[in-house]
């Protein structure tokens, strides 16, 4: 599921919003929520900041692709975030920096910077926002010292540490790092500043009652707390509110907390009827449409007759497969039903 936590008091956004959204990025890549940090992108206005990119074991290994990596090993590996990931080398890096990406704001990039990978380079970034939000600027690059900061934003491939074991290699590799499964992202402009996270793949509907999941939402809700005391929270997209009503995620104050298997499953299927009944409502003005199709056509001249015969075999067709569709809507499958067990 992806979380959003828009920055309170940014009707106006100002520097104390900008600076609130840098600290939540930093604290949470220093703690341990997130096992590595992958490649990541800062775009400072019309200016791109890109690190090398980094990959897992699993995409290394095509060919001429290894040549260009190293494998980062070792306690400054680990102190940095990267270890047991391929880090592209830097010359390879400052081959590619000719061409920009665009922003997420949709800001034409001027010009592309080298930036280090891992906790070295968020750091750098951060510190960057920071000098320029505090016209601290006699330790900046040279092409940030007359710089005039009006938007920003950011992406970051991480692997979070409750899905670190799934990620590894038996020779204790990553084996995937990339935006489609754990990530961190962020923006700053004139609507406002949001920071953004979440993880994409491996999710089934009893996700949200695993322990090592409640335990990640909860630190980084303290994380939140720390910064701004109970202001900020992080609040999911999409099916979040049902999944809350249901009892499927469940939260007292600004805690999560898990229930037992029995209370879950009731949660499961009071959610799956909500989304039945829903699909039936969607069903009958569905069929109510195509009936009054059909009155329309079965009043019309005898010249029609061969025509709203057809229409008529059309909208029964329809009637049947809408029907089939409702009724067999798929159950909640228990966590690791769909796993491979193969060796």
């Amino acid at each position: 599921m992806d979380f959003h936590i828009k920055i309170s008091g940014n009707d106006v956004v100002d520097s104390s919003s900008r600076n609130i959204l840098v600290q939540i990025l930093l604290k949470i890549c220093e703690s341990d929520v997130v096992a590595a940090i992958g490649s990541f992108q800062f775009w400072l206005d019309n200016i791109e900041l890109r690190s090398p990119s980094i990959h897992g074991d699993y995409y290394i290994h095509y060919e001429g692709i290894q040549k260009r990596f190293e494998l980062k090993l070792g306690l400054n590996a680990k102190n940095d975030k990267l270890e047991g990931i391929y880090v592209e080398k830097r010359e390879e890096t400052m081959k590619r920096l000719n061409k920009p990406v665009s922003s997420p704001s949709n800001i034409e990039i001027e010009a592309v910077y080298f930036i280090e990978p891992g906790l070295t380079g968020i750091r750098k970034c951060v510190n960057y926002v920071n000098s320029i939000l505090k016209e601290e600027r006699d330790e900046l690059p040279s092409y940030l010292k007359e710089f005039d900061l009006k938007h920003f934003d950011f992406i970051i491939n991480v692997v979070w540490d409750m899905n670190k074991e799934k990620r590894l290699t038996k020779d204790g590799i990553i084996q995937f790092i990339d935006y489609e499964q754990d990530y961190l992202s962020g923006s700053c402009d004139r609507s406002g500043c949001w920071f953004n996270y979440g993880n994409r793949l491996e999710e089934d509907f009893y996700i949200y009652n695993k322990p090592y999941f409640i335990d990640r939402l909860n630190k980084i809700q303290k994380i939140l707390d720390d910064i701004t005391p109970d202001s900020d929270e992080p609040r999911g997209e999409g099916e979040y509110p049902k999944i809350l009503k249901h009892g499927m995620l469940n939260r007292k104050g600004r805690e999560y907390y898990t229930i037992d298997d029995k209370s879950y499953e009731e949660a499961l299927q009071s959610y799956f009827q909500e989304i039945r009944d829903q699909a039936r409502k969607y069903h009958d003005r569905i069929l109510d449409k195509l009936e009054k199709t059909w009155v329309e056509y079965e009043g019309r001249e005898s010249e029609e007759e061969a025509r709203s015969k057809q229409v008529k075999e059309r909208v029964q067709a329809l009637k049947n497969n809408i029907t089939d569709l409702v009724d067999n809507i798929d159950e909640p499958k228990k966590s690791g039903e769909n796993e491979d067990n193969s060796d």
